[in-house]
């Protein structure tokens, strides 16, 4: 089977950024999954962490200020992802109101 291009459905999402003083409005959009960090052994330049996984030894993703923190749309846990690539990849809704998940 050879290469095909594919291109991206197009779906909403909700997503938040991470501004380094918003940790509450994260932690409530996450659901209690986000918390804010001062670095971290693993980086350095950490300033939030999103819980991505089933256990806390699990997997999770470190994040940077201005990140955006992504609510799934099939309901699983949020995305973290760097400000460039959502720039490159999001446009905002002409809908712009919140909906509950």
């Amino acid at each position: 089977m050879s290469a095909r291009t594919y291109r991206r459905k197009p779906y909403d999402v909700q997503a938040i950024q991470w501004d380094g003083s918003n940790a509450a409005e994260l932690a409530e959009f996450t659901g209690g999954d986000f918390e804010p960090e001062d670095g971290s052994p693993y980086d350095k330049s950490a300033t939030g962490y999103l819980f991505t996984g089933e256990s806390y030894d699990q997997k999770g993703r470190y994040l940077h200020t201005g990140d955006w923190v992504i609510r799934n749309p099939t309901g699983g846990p949020c995305q973290v992802v760097d400000a460039d690539f959502f720039r490159e990849v999001y446009e905002l809704a002409e809908d712009t109101t919140e909906t509950e998940a």
